[in-house]
């Protein structure tokens, strides 16, 4: 009977570990993928004002205005 007990014990230790590697495993290809969206938002925005910027600059030399970048 203690042999079963102990046999019980290793089994439960081992699911117990497996199910934390397991859950920190995917935790961590969430983030990643959280990080990864995170960035190409943070592209995107910075793209986005970048043509914002380049078209304000534009309209502003068409209509003879002088504008100076920081």
């Amino acid at each position: 009977m203690a042999n079963s007990d102990d046999e019980i014990r290793q089994l439960d230790f081992e699911r117990q570990r497996a199910m934390t590697e397991f859950k920190s495993k995917r935790d961590a290809e969430h983030k990643a993928r959280f990080d990864e969206e995170q960035q190409r938002i943070s592209q995107k925005i910075r793209d986005e004002v970048d043509r914002a910027e380049a078209q304000a600059l534009e309209i502003a030399r068409k209509k003879g205005l002088r504008i100076k970048v920081f």
